[in-house]
């Protein structure tokens, strides 16, 4: 089917309006310049104003054309420039009205959070739930003795919601650079935005495990990332998808299984009171935590020597290239690549000392988990969900003899668990 003339042009134009501000001067620029070439060519065989060049009438019309005002002559040559005076006018306006669409959607685009991040070394949190604020308040505090920091946040919210949300809900701080970015946290594109190959970790948050996986495979997109060994880290939700999830973290990706994890200090702050307290310590960034130090000088020597060779820190342990351990013996020799797992109040406090290994003495000592002794224990456990069953795994194992475990809920999964494990 032949298209007219009418319809082809229309097409074109389709075509140009599509491509934006710029190709809409362009073209638009194009045609005036053209039909004022054209005017002065007719002005010009009219013979309408003779005492002027070809070159000079040219250029009168390019100045009447583009906005200038007009000058006096014939009849005809009146007529032309207000012709061209209307095309000016014309010209003007579309001008302006895409300088300021272009201007109305660069505006739009930075409050939608949809520009690129240059940053250096940010920490970089993908997602957005309920312990966001958390995340960005241990941060705040952990960055506390930085000169500069910058955290970056891709949610799915607007960017002007994502700063009102949060302003009342962290800590004041003016060395933390918090940027927002509005996206989808498993499309590559969003996350090349965020320049994520050059961030100094990343922080998945995310309740659904399916979107986690998504977002890995997302993250692993970016050559950079890989090549950087960046420290990824983020939670599953159900420990059944732990093994997917690993699969698409290749190695790189550092899970935490939130219900098991918080199972486990629900029955130890159960039967030990004062172990959350001791926990949030170490966890949190106010007071006390757990840093991975590397001391070269000590490659060689013992877990003893490690011990005796800091005063304002505790060495608690070696971490391996596969495996941490926890107060081993003290004999246990600190190789190449090895980490010492040191509780203190800021990586500022880990220095060495001077010491005399002869004067001390450290005897291992090693313990057995048993149940704990003493008078059987009756304990309420008021509803189910999937921490529950990590929950009765470790009372189990921990409570004296004849202790009993009341739960009071409603719930399909406590029925099956108990017809599965009695």
């Amino acid at each position: 089917m032949n298209n007219s003339f009418k319809e082809k042009l229309m097409y074109r134009i389709d075509n140009i309006m599509t491509k934006g501000s710029f190709s809409i001067i362009v073209a638009f620029s194009i045609l005036v310049i053209f039909i004022i070439f054209l005017l002065t060519v007719l002005i010009w065989f009219l013979g309408s104003n003779p005492d002027q060049s070809f070159s000079d009438q040219l250029w009168i019309y390019f100045n009447t054309g583009f906005g200038r005002s007009a000058t006096d002559g014939s009849w005809v040559y009146r007529i032309i420039t207000f012709l061209l005076i209307l095309i000016s006018i014309f010209f003007s306006s579309i001008i302006i009205g895409s300088i300021a669409s272009e201007i109305n959607s660069k505006i739009l685009e930075l409050r939608q959070g949809k520009s690129k991040v240059i940053e250096s070394n940010p920490t970089i949190i993908l997602g957005w739930s309920e312990s966001l604020y958390i995340i960005i308040n241990e941060l705040i505090e952990a960055n506390r003795n930085q000169h500069s920091s910058c955290i970056v946040i891709l949610g799915s919210k607007n960017n002007i919601e994502m700063q009102e949300d949060i302003v009342d809900k962290i800590l004041p701080d003016n060395k933390t650079k918090i940027i927002f970015r509005s996206g989808s946290t498993s499309s590559p594109e969003d996350l090349s935005r965020l320049n994520i190959g050059n961030a100094k970790s990343i922080i998945i948050n995310i309740n659904d495990d399916i979107e986690v996986v998504k977002t890995i495979l997302a993250i692993f997109k970016d050559k950079k990332v890989q090549q950087r060994e960046i420290p990824i880290a983020c939670k599953i939700n159900d420990s059944a998808n732990l093994s997917v999830a690993e699969i698409a973290g290749q190695g790189v990706v550092k899970f935490l299984p939130v219900y098991n994890f918080l199972g486990r200090i629900d029955a130890q702050a159960c039967l030990q009171p004062g172990v959350a307290e001791v926990l949030l310590d170490l966890l949190d960034f106010a007071g006390s935590e757990v840093y991975f130090h590397t001391e070269g000088s000590l490659i060689g020597q013992t877990y003893k020597d490690a011990v005796l060779s800091y005063d304002a820190c505790c060495v608690v342990g070696i971490r391996k290239k596969n495996k941490i351990l926890i107060n081993p013996s003290p004999d246990a020799l600190i190789e190449e690549l090895d980490q010492l797992v040191i509780i203190a109040l800021d990586d500022d406090e880990i220095k060495l000392t001077d010491y005399q290994s002869n004067d001390f003495s450290i005897k291992k000592t090693h313990s057995k988990i048993n149940k704990i002794s003493g008078i059987p224990k009756h304990l309420h456990i008021l509803g189910w969900n999937n921490a529950s069953p990590v929950i009765l795994n470790d009372l189990i194992g921990y409570l004296p003899a004849k202790s009993k475990i009341t739960y009071a809920c409603r719930s399909s999964e406590m029925k099956k668990y108990f017809e599965e494990f009695g």
